[in-house]
């Protein structure tokens, strides 16, 4: 079978972000299993990513904007290549495709209905127009969670035969290190001194760091924490620098450490050497960070919506999103509270173990 996938997540601007990150697990662990197919890989720039099975191929072709090239370049790639199968990792498909190519799309979430006040107004009202098209192009529809596949039947009123819920996995470099050493990593590489609670994620609206910064306020004067928050991740749209919106809260701005964009190799540093994961996320379609959280054995501390529940399950603390009281009582718990803490760090191992890279790639190609 000839397999093209829309690698589009894989160019240089998306790095770091919950889709580059998901198509990179999930092409690795399928390389690894050396599937008797011939994939192909097409782009608007050139990307990294090690192909190093000879069935791999790159095709790069430059347009004007990203939509352009999906709509135009994409099919015409696509059946130069004779292709018999294309997916589209990334929420939209071509709306045309000659011959008899079959589609799938993945769908990671819908904020653009759920939740369009956390999304630019460009962004809102091209996935409007695009997504239930591509949601009726494709053949069939891989949902990242059951939070997402059952607002695909209830919202776009997709057949529920036509969708397959595949969970994200984890990267294997993700596992717990030595707190002390993690620590020492940090302070060396990035100046960051322990204590401190972490956020991971893309710094926009929908995060809700506002509840994270409100969380360290109420340690800091109730409890006399003497910690720091750090917030890992790229910038994305529409959020101050939240140093400035921590001296508007009255916190020392020096107690915020915006690291912004690290490799995976440093990830289970900080995840390591943290006291607490918060998360409190307006919404999530999956929420990698929690996973990579609870497998490297940090408590995590998240909002009780979206796909948090489903992911988290009984390995973590949910709680309302704005609630920023109750997310300092639930740190300030697992500061002065050793059994708590590692019965969650316990619970939180054993979710973590249910995601796995692997599994999803074979689920996935069997859908192809």
């Amino acid at each position: 079978m000839r397999i093209g996938i829309d690698a589009t997540p894989l160019v240089g601007n998306q790095r770091g972000c919950g889709i580059h990150r998901y198509l990179s697990g999930l092409l690795d662990s399928m390389q690894k299993l050396e599937p008797s197919h011939e994939f192909y890989l097409y782009a608007n720039k050139d990307f990294e990513f090690p192909a190093s099975r000879p069935r791999w191929h790159k095709r790069i072709s430059w347009a004007p904007s990203l939509h352009m090239w999906t709509q135009f370049v994409l099919p015409r790639l696509a059946c130069s290549d004779r292709l018999d199968v294309l997916w589209g990792p990334c929420q939209t498909l071509p709306l045309r495709l000659g011959g008899k190519i079959k589609t799938v799309l993945t769908l990671h979430d819908l904020f653009f209905l759920e939740c369009p006040e956390t999304l630019p107004f460009s962004a809102r009202w091209i996935f409007r127009a695009l997504i239930p098209l591509s949601v009726r192009r494709a053949h069939r529809i891989i949902a990242v969670s059951e939070t997402t596949g059952q607002s695909l039947i209830r919202r776009l009123g997709v057949d529920p035969n036509k969708v397959k819920v595949i969970k994200e996995g984890i990267s294997p470099d993700l596992t717990p290190l030595p707190v002390k050493s993690a620590q020492e990593y940090l302070f060396n590489r990035y100046g960051i001194k322990a204590p401190f609670l972490l956020t991971v994620g893309t710094l926009e609206p929908r995060k809700n760091l506002i509840t994270a910064l409100r969380c360290l306020k109420i340690l800091q004067n109730k409890y006399d924490w003497k910690g720091r928050l750090i917030i890992v991740g790229r910038s994305g749209w529409g959020m101050k620098n939240p140093k400035e919106s921590a001296k508007e809260l009255g916190i020392n701005p020096d107690d915020i450490g915006v690291p912004g964009f690290v490799p995976q190799q440093d990830l289970a540093q900080f995840y390591s050497a943290a006291e607490a994961f918060l998360f409190p996320s307006l919404m999530e379609g999956f929420g990698l960070p929690l996973v990579e959280a609870m497998a490297c054995h940090l408590p995590v501390i998240c909002a009780n919506t979206g796909a948090c529940p489903e992911v988290v399950e009984e390995g973590g603390i949910l709680l309302p999103p704005l609630a920023a009281e109750a997310f300092a009582q639930a740190v300030w718990r697992l500061h002065t509270d050793g059994p708590h803490r590692a019965s969650l760090i316990q619970r939180g191992h054993q979710q973590a173990i249910k995601f796995n890279w692997n599994q999803a790639a074979r689920e996935t190609l069997m859908v192809f």
